[in-house]
C-alpha cells in the first residue's frame, strides 16, 4: 500500500486522485502523460482529507495526478440552472516503487572488529600423542567490509589475525576471504526482513601442535594453510531505526593444502576424515550511533576441522586438527553511500 499526501488547496471540498502503473509507450518511446478516462489500469480514488492510502501493483514505475474540486455556489436565482463545479489544474508526479529502495548503488560499509574465545584444540597425529587438553584460547583482529555495485548485487572480503595461546605457547594465524553477494528484502512489515546469499573462496590457517612443540619453544610449529569455496547466507531482521539483528551461516570446503614443515614440500592431500565439518552460525545485535557509525556485538558457535595425509609418515595415516568453539566478538563499523 502507498500512503499519498498532499497539500491543502484553498476552496477545495474534494479531491480527486489517479494512479496507474506505467507499461505503454507512445510511438516516440515517452510514456503516457496523462491517463485516458477509460484506461481500466487507472484507478481513480476521491477524498475531502489532503492524505490516502491506496494499493498498488508492486514494484515498478507509476504515475499520479491529483486535482482539487469544489462544488460551485448555487445561483441566487433558484430556477436558473447550476453550474458546473469548479475543477483545479492537474498535477502530476512520476515514481519508482523497489523493494530495494533503502539500499541505493556504490554503498557499502567496513568494520573493525575483536573476537576472543576459549575453545578445544584437538590434534591426533600418527605417533599417537593424545589429543590436546582443552586448554586453548583465541584472540582475533579483524577487518571486514561490503560494497555494493546496485541494490540486489555486491561483494564482500574479509581479513583476519589470530593469536593462539596453547598451554601457555603462542601461534599467530592469518584468515582471508572474498564472496559475492545478493540481496534480498521481503516481508510487508516497516523494516522488513533481508537475506544476503553469498558464494566465495576463503583461506585459513591450522597449527599441527603436539606435544613436542607445546613443551619445546624451539621446535619449530607446523603451520597448515588450505583453500576452498565457501557459502553462506545473512538474514537480518530491521527492529527499528536504529537497531537490528541478525542470523549468519557460513559453511567452508577445504581443496587444496599447503604445509609450512620443509619436509613436506609442495600441498599435501586433503582427506575426508574431517575436512568437511568447517560449518558457522552466528547471531549479531547492531547499533548505529549516528551519522554513519555504528556498534555491534554477538557470538559465534564454529567447527573448524582439517584431515591430512603427512608424506613424511606412514602412507594412509592422517593428521586430523579440530578446533570447536564458541566465538565472543565486538565490531565498530562505518557505512558509506547510503
Amino acid at each position: 500500500k502507498l500512503k499519498v499526501q498532499w497539500t491543502a488547496v484553498e476552496g477545495a471540498t474534494l479531491y480527486e486522485l489517479k494512479v496507474w502503473k506505467v507499461t505503454s509507450k507512445g510511438p516516440v518511446g515517452v510514456s503516457r502523460e496523462l491517463a485516458a478516462l477509460n484506461d481500466p489500469a487507472v484507478k481513480t480514488y476521491h477524498s475531502p482529507a489532503t492524505s490516502l492510502v491506496i494499493p498498488v501493483q508492486g514494484d515498478g514505475p507509476y504515475r499520479l495526478q491529483i486535482r482539487a474540486l469544489a462544488a460551485a455556489e448555487a445561483p441566487a436565482n433558484p430556477g436558473a440552472a447550476l453550474p458546473p463545479p469548479v475543477e483545479g489544474p492537474t498535477s502530476v508526479e512520476n515514481f519508482a516503487l523497489s523493494q530495494h529502495a533503502l539500499y541505493s548503488e556504490g554503498s557499502g560499509y567496513v568494520a573493525l572488529s575483536a573476537i576472543s574465545a576459549p575453545y578445544v584444540y584437538n590434534i591426533v597425529n600418527s605417533s599417537g600423542t593424545p589429543e590436546i587438553p582443552p586448554k586453548a584460547f583465541a584472540l582475533v583482529g579483524r577487518l571486514s567490509g561490503e560494497y555494493w555495485f546496485s541494490s540486489m548485487w555486491g561483494m564482500g572480503a574479509a581479513a583476519e589475525l589470530s593469536f593462539f595461546s596453547i598451554q601457555g605457547r603462542a601461534f599467530l594465524g592469518k584468515g582471508f576471504e572474498l564472496n559475492g553477494k545478493a540481496r534480498i528484502n521481503f516481508g510487508k512489515d516497516k523494516w522488513g526482513w533481508i537475506i544476503q546469499p553469498k558464494v566465495g573462496v576463503e583461506m585459513r590457517d591450522m597449527f599441527a601442535v603436539d606435544e613436542a612443540v607445546i613443551t619445546d619453544p624451539t621446535a619449530a610449529e607446523v603451520r597448515y594453510t588450505f583453500f576452498g569455496p565457501a557459502v553462506g547466507f545473512d538474514i537480518r531482521k530491521q527492529i527499528f531505526e536504529k537497531f537490528s539483528l541478525s542470523a549468519k551461516f557460513n559453511y567452508f570446503i577445504p581443496v587444496i593444502a599447503f604445509s609450512s614443515n620443509p619436509a613436506e614440500v609442495g600441498p599435501v592431500t586433503i582427506t575426508s576424515d574431517a575436512s568437511y565439518s568447517n560449518v558457522s552460525f552466528g547471531l549479531q545485535a547492531a547499533y548505529w550511533l549516528g551519522g554513519n557509525f555504528g556498534i555491534a556485538a554477538g557470538a559465534l558457535a564454529e567447527f573448524r576441522s582439517i584431515s591430512v595425509d603427512v608424506p613424511t609418515r606412514s602412507p594412509g595415516v592422517t593428521e586430523q586438527i579440530s578446533m570447536p568453539g564458541v566465538f565472543f566478538f565486538g565490531s565498530v563499523i562505518y557505512s558509506f553511500g547510503r
